[in-house]
């Protein structure tokens, strides 16, 4: 589990999530900057509401566990915490997959705003409770991720998803601008595309090993991935704007989208969809890409 233990970058986070029927759960870990305090941040929906609570903490560690703020960790094979009237004690295995999308030698130099680990098989199962509200968690597909760097890049859009109408399929995506080496030079896009199905596992990293793109709004977009060996995925994902939660610093986050992998599978009201835009939340019929 070193994919897990701390880099000790300016910007690092954790995070896990996982979806049921009524409840859909995303922790987020958080340290930056110089470090005097450290972040817990809750995602989530109980039965299609959502809602978000954060809040900061003088008292932290990066020793053992991999991660503990206030009264809230993450280690090697469970999570807990509370904060306000949320409280959550898991168990989880991080599964077979492992996403890494870094190319060495190049890698090995750092030049990109932020750098991941997504373990997309992980599987969970706890308590979680919210207000009045306890919800048992039997074994239940979720993801585990790490990701650390310089600073959060300007834009991004991500896509997780995992419960899909076909079994054995799973697919993370990030298409995303970053500076290079914290330079204020125009940024470059980059991304990549993980689909995993019962018989097979392709990645692609943009532009190593093909282009990846992305049009449309938050509502409603499209993730095209056009790799080398002739190739091509498209993911058609939508999620009315009311069911995004707002994080703040300009990140809109649901995980009740809908994915469809064309000709493959679809995952209803499942997904976890996130959108940043480090200037206004877009309105009207404007396009990005």
């Amino acid at each position: 589990m070193d994919d897990l233990k701390a880099r000790g970058a300016p910007i690092e986070y954790w995070f896990f999530k996982f979806n049921l029927e009524r409840l859909a759960f995303l922790v987020d870990f958080i340290l930056r900057g110089e470090r005097d305090q450290g972040e817990i941040r809750i995602s989530l929906w109980v039965d299609g509401n959502g809602r978000v609570e954060h809040a900061t903490f003088p008292m932290w560690s990066t020793k053992s566990p991999f991660v503990a703020i206030g009264g809230c960790s993450l280690d090697a094979d469970s999570t807990r915490g509370a904060l306000r009237d949320v409280e959550w004690d898991m168990s989880y295995e991080p599964g077979p997959a492992r996403v890494h999308p870094a190319v060495p030698p190049v890698s090995w130099l750092h030049p990109f705003d932020t750098e991941i680990i997504n373990r997309p098989q992980a599987r969970f199962a706890g308590t979680v409770r919210v207000g009045d509200r306890q919800f048992s968690v039997p074994e239940t597909r979720g993801l585990v991720s790490h990701y650390w760097g310089r600073r959060l890049m300007d834009r991004w859009w991500w896509i997780s998803a995992n419960h899909f109408d076909e079994p054995g399929i799973a697919v993370e995506a990030i298409v995303a601008r970053s500076h290079l080496w914290g330079l204020r030079a125009p940024a470059v896009k980059i991304g990549y595309l993980w689909l995993h199905s019962p018989n097979s596992s392709h990645t692609v990293i943009s532009p190593v090993n093909g282009i990846i793109s992305v049009n449309g709004r938050p509502d409603a977009f499209t993730v095209t991935s056009r790799s080398i060996t002739g190739r091509n995925v498209r993911l058609s994902c939508s999620a009315s704007i009311d069911r995004y939660n707002d994080l703040g610093e300009g990140i809109r986050q649901t995980l009740l989208g809908t994915c469809a992998i064309e000709g493959l599978a679809t995952a209803s009201e499942s997904a976890g969809l996130e959108w940043r835009q480090a200037e206004a939340w877009p309105s009207g019929s404007k396009r990005w890409s």
